[in-house]
């Protein structure tokens, strides 16, 4: 099989976990991007960023892409090697991608994420309190009742001086 090589594109070999029958396997053109997504909000205060790593399968002739369905899920990126498994055969297919297609295909991820990708967190709007990235709602409701609590408090010490001096 032809070798699929593009000026400025690095190559890598998927190694699959031991113990998985490499005569059952195929090579498949595929592309990685490694990004980092950066979500902000001036109102939150917030400026959060996340390192993802996305695969798709290289489509073939003219087809488009497909970011929706991962080619590989990795679980760490050291799964990939410099040089194939020579136990491993190759996929035949009709795969015409220059350089420019490649950036197309970027393009499109970035295109995708700017609308799909969210990122959630809580918000209070009597305290003006916000979670932070990752939290839990179970994580944030102590928060807000401490705040609570704080406002709260000078109140109650107030209320409590009163009605002692009242009992005495």
């Amino acid at each position: 099989m032809e070798r699929l090589i593009i000026e400025g594109i690095q190559e890598f070999w998927y190694h699959p976990a031991d113990g998985q029958d490499r005569r059952l396997l195929a090579y498949r053109p595929a592309i990685l991007l490694e990004c980092s997504i950066n979500f902000r909000s001036l109102r939150a205060g917030l400026n959060h960023s996340e390192e993802r790593t996305y695969s798709a399968w290289l489509p073939e002739a003219d087809l488009a892409i497909d970011w929706d369905k991962p080619a590989v899920d990795f679980t760490t990126l050291s799964q990939l090697a410099t040089r194939p498994d020579p136990n491993i055969a190759f996929y035949n297919g009709n795969y015409q991608t220059t350089r420019g297609e490649f950036d197309q295909y970027e393009t499109e991820l970035i295109n995708k994420l700017a609308r799909s990708e969210r990122l959630r967190i809580f918000f209070n709007p009597v305290f003006g309190l916000f979670s932070v990235p990752g939290d839990t709602l179970e994580d944030f409701l102590p928060l807000i009742a401490e705040a609570a609590l704080s406002r709260v408090e000078p109140e109650l010490k107030s209320l409590r001086n009163r009605f002692e001096l009242q009992l005495e």
